[in-house]
């Protein structure tokens, strides 16, 4: 399967289980990416070129730690970008180049599991409590520099 097939299939699929009222919550979505992919030196604004036109999420739940307290939890750097170095650039990446006041929530994730998944809960539920019935299909990611 071709690249630009999957991200096809992909936004299709979204927009599929959107359009029948279902809910979709994704795991890092297209941000992390573009984060995580930045570290090596290449250019923000050229790392979103994959995922322009994908659906724009409602929300963004930005799960805020401090870099001290990610590595004071068990298993702090068996994977490959769980460095004290990598993490800070990741860390300034979102918070200086992605971020969009307009949907993302900042959450304090120095909390115990149980706490967090409340919390998140709660959110989750109230956002989606805020959306419209009758919303239009939904915003795309980065088209402004299209």
């Amino acid at each position: 399967m071709h690249l630009l097939t999957f991200l096809g299939t992909f936004r299709e699929t979204i927009l599929k289980h959107l359009s029948e009222g279902i809910t979709v919550i994704c795991d890092r979505y297209a941000y992390s990416g573009v984060a995580f992919t930045a570290t090596k030196g290449l250019d923000v604004e050229w790392l979103k070129n994959p995922d322009r036109g994908l659906p724009r999420p409602d929300a963004v739940l930005y799960l805020d730690l401090s870099i001290e307290d990610a590595m004071k939890r068990g298993g702090f750097g068996n994977e490959v970008y769980e460095k004290e170095d990598l993490q800070r650039i990741v860390k300034g990446v979102y918070e200086e180049k992605l971020w969009e006041d307009e949907y993302w929530h900042k959450v304090p994730a120095n909390q115990t599991p149980e706490e967090l998944h409340e919390l998140l809960k709660a959110l989750c539920t109230k956002i989606i409590a805020s959306i419209p019935a009758d919303s239009k299909e939904p915003k795309t990611l980065w088209t402004e520099k299209l």
